[in-house]
């Protein structure tokens, strides 16, 4: 397996919300958040109580903030989902060869028609109506549509942070988060227990350091 494929199937780029929160809790930008037990987040903030105990007004408050957390992912993901399925639709529908047709209506391409031009970026023919004009170096260049929403999907989607394209395969379509239950029962284990919380905490942080060092994978 490449080092692109082994990044593409474990990322989905965070939005600059994200990054924020991420720097708040000393996770960083290049935290491996879908590789982390559901029960992570909780035991990281339950450790900063000092072996208080929780209030069920703190359980609730907590809650929130996770499920409020949940919501914007959820959307999120989905903004990048509608990006990809509209890029690839536009790919579906590319019927020309590109050379003596435009690469998407088929319109013919001859020597008197000057409606024509070459994808700066594909180098394609493409027909004005097919082609989108940008200003690049004080310089007006054609694209083909396929290639215009391919740059702004590395743009809008943040592929460009990470210097690859997220798949549709990587994006989660909801993610599991801990009931008030579930963080009463930890709570309890973790004022009961916060040595055994600690050294769980340290066994998870090797493994997966171990297993992202062997692999090689570099994060620009």
């Amino acid at each position: 397996m490449s080092m692109k494929e082994s990044v593409n199937d474990r990322f989905v780029c965070p939005n600059d919300r994200q990054l924020e929160l991420r720097s708040k809790i000393n996770s960083g930008w290049s935290f491996r958040t879908n590789h982390l037990p559901s029960n992570y987040l909780f035991n990281k903030i339950s450790q900063s109580v000092n072996n208080k105990s929780l209030t069920d007004e703190e359980i609730e408050e907590i809650e929130k903030v996770l499920k409020r957390a949940q919501r914007i992912e959820i959307v999120e993901e989905e903004r990048i989902r509608k990006l990809i399925d509209h890029f690839d639709n536009i790919k579906k529908c590319a019927t020309g060869n590109g050379s003596s047709q435009c690469v998407l209506c088929r319109d013919q391409y001859h020597l008197l028609n000057r409606s024509f031009n070459k994808c700066f970026h594909c180098h394609k023919s493409v027909c004005n109506k097919c082609s989108i004009k940008i200003d690049f170096n004080d310089k007006l260049l054609s694209l083909c549509k396929i290639c215009s929403e391919y740059r702004q999907l590395w743009k809008k989607s943040g592929a460009w942070f990470y210097g690859i394209l997220p798949r549709r395969s990587t994006i989660k379509s909801s993610s599991s988060l801990p009931s008030s239950e579930y963080i009463r029962k930890n709570n309890r284990q973790s004022i009961s227990d916060q040595t055994s919380s600690d050294d769980d905490d340290q066994r998870i942080s090797d493994r997966f350091n171990k297993e992202y060092s062997s692999k090689n994978i570099l994060f620009k």
